[in-house]
């Protein structure tokens, strides 16, 4: 019977802290997939959820590995450690994202003209502004949930994706929803929760405080200070999914001093684009 150090899983897959009264359901000599519902936010629902030796959850939606590679499944919970298809969904989201940022900066396929030649010219602007934001803020989430003990993988979301396209080709108006890291937060605090869901609107922040007074010397790098910020606040909603409700729950302060300076540079962002004249 396997039980963590505070707590347990009953019958239906959720976490307690306390005593154990029985063993993980389907937990087996075989260490088969189970589902396992999340105790904060239930991003498990219907996934499902391998396990190791020891049965702590180490990957996500994906095949099992066999029993030659069972050091390897372990390893999975590593920081840094991803599967072959979580790497081509986070490229494809990259690119796909690239594409529509570079759509909205034309217009649509009906706004600026010739299309093909300002849409190629805004390529590599659009590439930079979503590797440092949308990328950069995906891969923070993993590692600090990895870094916690914490399964950890990015997750293509496909309507999403047809979705962003369709809309900054056809009106030039960018909604996106291509994808999220999922990771498990059962036996683990708020204050733990919490740091993973921050870790991802903290890295905008960063980055778009390093890029803001590059900006005035490259005016193009006002689109990645204002991708940064914005992904930041539309994340830092605190309701359901949201990173936001993940970092309330931890800490108030923390959340309203974040959610403070999105805001000022959100408004600084705008107010020095009416300068440049960009």
């Amino acid at each position: 019977m396997w039980m963590g150090p505070d707590g347990y899983y009953d019958k239906e897959g959720y976490w307690h802290r306390g005593p154990s009264q029985g063993p993980p359901p389907g937990y087996g000599p075989n260490y088969g997939p189970r589902p396992i519902k999340d105790p904060y936010y239930d991003q498990y629902r219907d996934k499902q959820v391998y396990y190791d030796p020891y049965g702590r959850p180490v990957m996500v939606r994906r095949r099992p590995l066999g029993p030659v590679t069972q050091r390897r499944r372990i390893q999975a919970r590593g920081v840094g450690m991803f599967t072959a298809q979580e790497v081509l969904e986070i490229i494809v989201a990259t690119v796909v994202l690239t594409v529509a940022f570079a759509l909205v900066q034309v217009g649509g396929i009906f706004g600026m003209q010739p299309f093909l030649p300002n849409f190629i010219a805004a390529l590599p602007i659009s590439l930079f502004a979503t590797g440092t934001a949308f990328t950069a803020h995906e891969l923070a989430h993993k590692f600090m949930a990895q870094k916690h003990g914490m399964p950890a993988e990015f997750v293509i979301n496909p309507t999403g994706i047809v979705f962003a396209l369709v809309t900054a080709a056809a009106i030039g108006f960018l909604l996106a929803l291509p994808g999220a890291v999922v990771f498990s937060g059962a036996g683990a605090d708020d204050k733990t929760v919490g740091k993973v869901g921050a870790a991802g609107p903290s890295t905008n922040i960063v980055m778009g405080l390093i890029f803001f007074p590059m900006m005035f010397f490259m005016s193009a790098l006002w689109l990645v200070v204002f991708v940064n910020f914005f992904l930041a606040a539309f994340n830092m909603i605190p309701f359901g999914q949201f990173d936001g409700l993940k970092v309330w729950r931890w800490s108030a302060g923390i959340y309203l001093g974040m959610v403070a300076i999105i805001g000022v540079m959100i408004i600084l962002s705008f107010f020095h684009k009416t300068i440049l004249g960009i």
